[in-house]
């Protein structure tokens, strides 16, 4: 009767173990797929500049691994958290992702705050040091472990179909990311394990 126990308790230990291991590959996986069928498609992966970050912090966020992370404060007011700077000459038509911490487990994810309502603006930045918002895009979401957020990076509106006028009058574009509201806002940080810098 021991051995049988003993196993039916392996048993139980190795299904969930391929189950956990399956979850955690999920999220690395989607990372992996992402980029295979951007790159099959010859086209380069621009990495784009976070705003205020240390040049370790932004490896991090572009190393293609669900298991490296960044901490952003959630700011207060019309103030952004994120603020990503993309090259003046480089035109996007489309939504990039955010990928949040969940993969890194539950424990260790509820020490952060999850989006539950945000506001993207991309603004282009003139030679003259003039601005104008090109777009503004808002994401509300009813529920938590939400693990991949979309993000506006819209900017083809600037160029109007004359990419070669970026380098003429544009010094480079802004895409802010303004929290309004979040899950366990009262941790104050959000938890970032990576940002896909294309239409994923």
């Amino acid at each position: 009767m021991c051995c049988i126990y003993m196993r039916i308790l392996i048993l139980f230990f190795l299904t969930f173990g391929i189950l956990f291991s399956q979850a955690d590959l999920g999220v690395q996986e989607d990372i992996d797929s992402s980029y295979k069928s951007h790159l099959e498609e010859k086209k380069k992966v621009v990495i784009p500049e976070v705003v205020g970050l240390k040049a370790e912090d932004q490896k991090k966020l572009f190393d293609r691994s669900s298991k490296t992370y960044v901490e952003f404060p959630i700011m207060p007011g019309n103030k952004p958290s994120i603020v990503i700077k993309t090259a003046r000459d480089k035109e996007y038509k489309g939504f990039w992702s955010i990928l949040a911490c969940s993969d890194l487990g539950e424990k260790f994810n509820l020490k952060y705050a999850e989006i539950k309502k945000m506001k993207t603006i991309v603004r282009v930045i003139y030679k003259n040091g003039q601005s104008e918002v090109l777009s503004e895009d808002e994401n509300e979401y009813t529920s938590e472990g939400t693990d991949s957020i979309p993000l506006n990076a819209n900017n083809d509106s600037a160029f109007n179909g004359n990419p070669s006028q970026g380098s003429v009058f544009f010094k480079h574009f802004l895409i802010e990311i303004y929290i309004q509201d979040a899950f366990r806002k009262e941790t104050g940080k959000l938890c970032v394990s990576e940002i896909l810098p294309f239409d994923s």
